[in-house]
């Protein structure tokens, strides 16, 4: 190990900022999912999180051996390991920063718009709190919009005893919102299918194309894609997302919107 270090102490300021900021990032990325775990929460925002935690640190390592080293072999692969390590962190960043402008560069959401509220997980005892919050935004909007229809989207899951929809639905009357206004969307399984079906029923309905999208603000950049390619005039309203649990389905969605954009 002491060969390691003596290369550390080696490092040029730049380096040894560049050493340092992947350990301590890499953990602070790992120990960051670790809310999330123990909320029995595995999905692949958590998997990249713990993956590319480990990936910074092992970045890291490389630093030291990029410079030079016994075998030039070694200190190439660490250079392209480094660069392919700084490519996906500039492409996170990016889309990052795509996701947030969908967040807080959304122009005022007029009054007359008609509301689709995106599903999440539903349990036993009723909605989740990703999935109250996401409700409790649309009962803000309709209270102060008399006249907006509200679509409520989402299939019934494997795991959940009632569609989405429905528990939505019921959710919204018992807080006063007139069932009349809520139309449901119950067999869509994925985001694009809860606004692909969401479209198709305000078609049959004829209800306004001039649309406002309810979800989590992670959840905005994503439905935004899919928006535009249905032709939707759509604007964004973001809920509160619990604080454990964000930079998980950050992540998630990061790979989401990676996907749909070359998909």
């Amino acid at each position: 190990m002491s060969g390691f270090y003596d290369r550390i102490i080696k490092l040029s300021l730049f380096g040894k900022i560049l050493f340092c900021f992947c350990i301590s990032a890499g953990a602070a990325l790992i120990v960051l999912m670790l809310p999330a775990v123990m909320s029995r929460i595995m999905n692949i925002g958590v998997f990249i999180g713990i993956a590319g935690g480990a990936a910074l640190i092992a970045a890291g390592f490389a630093v030291p051996y990029a410079k030079g080293g016994e075998s030039g072999k070694i200190r190439v692969l660490c250079r392209i390991y480094l660069a392919a390590a700084g490519i996906a962190v500039a492409l996170m960043l990016t889309v990052s920063g795509f996701m947030l402008a969908v967040i807080f560069t959304a122009p005022e959401v007029p009054s007359d718009r008609t509301a689709v509220v995106l599903g999440c997980q539903v349990y036993d005892s009723g909605p989740s709190v990703m999935l109250k919050n996401r409700l409790d935004t649309a009962y803000e909007y309709l209270s102060a919009s008399p006249d907006v229809v509200c679509i409520v989207s989402g299939g019934k899951g494997e795991s959940e005893p009632v569609t989405e929809a429905s528990a939505m639905k019921e959710y919204l009357v018992s807080r006063g919102i007139d069932e009349s206004r809520i139309l449901c969307e119950d067999k869509s399984a994925t985001t694009e299918q809860n606004l692909e079906y969401s479209a198709k029923l305000i078609e049959e309905k004829g209800l306004s194309k001039s649309t406002v999208i309810i979800s989590d603000g992670f959840h905005l950049a994503r439905a935004k894609l899919i928006a535009d390619k249905l032709g939707l005039d759509s604007r964004f309203l973001a809920c509160d997302t619990p604080l454990h649990l964000l930079l998980p389905y950050w992540l998630r969605e990061i790979a989401g919107v990676c996907y749909y954009a070359v998909a």
